[in-house]
């Protein structure tokens, strides 16, 4: 029985990261049954089989995006031991941004899919507001944590700051991926650090 899931999970795990690939390489309308089939080597309807649908599949893809992140920013907090809220916010910039460098293909798909959600895939939208909404509320807590530990000014808004943050990071992200050339992605989050700390540090 545990031999059964084991080969389940090996199977559904393989069929999201053909998605990823797929969808970061060739964009959401490559991915077909018959594309997700070449990629895997996969049996006919075994996508089906495990998530119904092309929604289904995307839906999946976008919640391991959100699981993938969760779990990296619980273990970069643990290897960082962040002092304050200040300092983690900076972790935070750093470490979502180092990932890109790392590995740059579910942001990739997160960003198009996000673009899919806004035209011509509306049924998506709650999945990327979710995913969205947890980069938001990770460094909302952060700021919220400083302003108790008395590392970040008491004046500002940690929700809406982490509004603004979470823009910032998108939008390196997006223009790193669009010109990994042209951008110096070590440089630019240093900047994104730096400017953390002097916007919301309490000095």
């Amino acid at each position: 029985m545990a031999r059964q899931r084991e080969r389940t999970e090996a199977s559904r795990r393989a069929l999201i990261d053909a998605a990823l690939q797929i969808i970061g390489e060739e964009g959401y309308r490559a991915l077909t049954t018959t594309r997700i089939e070449q990629v895997t080597g996969a049996s006919r309807g075994l996508a089906g089989y495990h998530f119904r649908s092309k929604q289904g599949l995307t839906e999946a893809v976008i919640r391991d995006a959100q699981d993938s992140f969760v779990a990296y920013i619980a273990r970069l907090h643990e290897a960082q031991h962040w002092r304050t809220g200040l300092d983690g916010v900076q972790g935070l910039i750093r470490g979502y941004l180092g990932q890109l460098g790392r590995n740059p293909r579910r942001s990739r798909a997160v960003l198009i899919l996000t673009v899919e959600s806004l035209a011509s895939q509306p049924a998506l939208r709650d999945a990327i507001h979710t995913v969205n909404a947890v980069l938001r509320d990770t460094l909302r807590d952060q700021l919220a944590r400083g302003q108790d530990d008395g590392s970040v000014r008491q004046d500002i808004e940690p929700a809406l700051e982490s509004v603004v943050l979470a823009g910032v990071l998108r939008g390196i992200t997006l223009q790193w991926l669009a010109d990994p050339d042209g951008i110096d992605l070590s440089r630019a989050t240093e900047s994104a650090a730096a400017m953390a700390d002097r916007t919301y540090a309490k000095h």
